[in-house]
This record gives C-alpha cells, sequence and structure tokens, in this order.
C-alpha cells in the first residue's frame, strides 16, 4: 500500500545518503593517503612518486564520476535537460557501445553478443543520452555477471516502438526488490561492498532518460539465472 512503500522509498533514501558519503568519502581518503606520504619525504624515488600520482589521479577521476552522476540526476529532476530528439542510427548506436564495452566484458572472461537485425527502423533520440542509457545498462550487466558468463543485446520491433533488451546471466535481483529497482535510491544488491555498487543513481537517469524520450522502461530477473532490462523507443516510420 501507499504506507509502506512511502516507508520504504525513506529507507532507501536513508540508504542511499549513507552510500553516497560512502563513496565520497572512500576516494577522498585514498588521495590523503597517497598525498602525505609525498609531501613529508617518505617518497623520495622517481618510480615511487610516479605510482602515488598515478593512484592519486585515478582516485580523483573515480569522484568525478561520482559527482557527475549526483549532478546528472539533480539536473533530469529539475527538468533542467533538455533531450533533442532526431532520427537516430539505433543498431549503429549498439555497435559502437557493445565495442566500448567489450574489453571490460572480456577482462572478466564474459561473453557479450550484439543481436541486432540488419535494416532496422531508425528511432527518435539523442545519441548521447542513449549512449548513456546502454552504457548504465551494460555496466551493470558486467558488474553482477560472474566470469563465463553471458550478456546479451537484443532488438526487438513492436509496432511504433522498438524495444532494447539487455540480458545477463548473473545473479538476478530479489522479487521484493522489484518493484524498486528503479527508484532513485535503490542499490542492487545490499550484500556487497560499496566499491561495487556505485551511488544507486545509475537506473534512475536511466528511467529519467527513457521516460525523456516518451519511451518506457521494464525489468525481469530471476535469483540465480539473471536479468533482463529492458526499454523502448520510438519508431522513425519508414525510415529501414
Amino acid at each position: 500500500d501507499d504506507i509502506s512503500h512511502f516507508y520504504e522509498i525513506e529507507r532507501l533514501r536513508r540508504e542511499f545518503i549513507a552510500n553516497v558519503s560512502h563513496e565520497l568519502k572512500t576516494p577522498l581518503t585514498g588521495i590523503r593517503g597517497f598525498i602525505e606520504p609525498l609531501l613529508d619525504g617518505t617518497v623520495d624515488d622517481e618510480e615511487t612518486r610516479y605510482k602515488y600520482l598515478t593512484l592519486i589521479r585515478d582516485e580523483s577521476l573515480h569522484l568525478n564520476g561520482l559527482i557527475d552522476e549526483l549532478l546528472n540526476y539533480s539536473r533530469f529532476e529539475a527538468g533542467k535537460v533538455e533531450v533533442n530528439l532526431v532520427p537516430l542510427d539505433i543498431g549503429n548506436v549498439i555497435e559502437n557501445i557493445g565495442f566500448k564495452m567489450q574489453l571490460l566484458a572480456d577482462s572478466k572472461g564474459i561473453n557479450l553478443e550484439l543481436r541486432v537485425p540488419e535494416g532496422i527502423p531508425f528511432v527518435y533520440g539523442a545519441e548521447d543520452k542513449i549512449e548513456e542509457v546502454l552504457c548504465n545498462l551494460l555496466s551493470n550487466a558486467i558488474r553482477y555477471t560472474p566470469k563465463k558468463g553471458v550478456i546479451i543485446v537484443s532488438v526487438k520491433d513492436e509496432g511504433e516502438m522498438l524495444r532494447i533488451s539487455v540480458s545477463d546471466s548473473g545473479l538476478g535481483i530479489d522479487e521484493e526488490d522489484l518493484p524498486y529497482i528503479w527508484e532513485r535510491f535503490y542499490k542492487a544488491d545490499k550484500s556487497r561492498t560499496p566499491s561495487d555498487g556505485g551511488t544507486g543513481l545509475g537506473l534512475a537517469i536511466v528511467k529519467s532518460i527513457v521516460n525523456a524520450h516518451g519511451g518506457t522502461v521494464s525489468v525481469e530477473s530471476k535469483v540465480g539465472e539473471g536479468s533482463t532490462f529492458s526499454f523502448t523507443l520510438r519508431k522513425v516510420q519508414d525510415s529501414i
């Protein structure tokens, strides 16, 4: 009911604040830990200095990514992001993102398959935003799929809409969590270490972007068998 839903969202909000606080504090603590030996002279050889500076750079990039994610979502929430919808070759977008994510999948021993039919219709979309959606869904799939697992990106024509799906053979999601999967404070697996989970904003951003395109999002999942995340985009008629 509405009351229990409210309390669940409030619980997720509190968890979200704790998660974000930890996610922001972790790279800052790392940066401070690497800077202090450089300042006090503990590190005095060039090879170690270079190693420490590289780690500082990596931690700062991680921190910047977290902040960008927070700002990105807040802009969508405030309605300050304009989505310029133009005819878009979604097959080409999927191929490009698949190419970019292949290295990450390979590093985890995961088989990434792109099942994109020839000559699929164009859709109305903003390329950078749809790329963000696909990157988010694929990153999650890779994160939660064990070695030797399979991830499949597929496209289905549904009349006025195209459905793009990202299916994985990963850990799956508890049925009780599914109603909250797209909430802005939801974190996919609360048992994971914070470094594995991110801020919990990724799927909320996906939903905001797809909604701005006039599409819908959905998820099907079974614990131990995997998940399928899908979103729809409006077709450009007669665009084959």
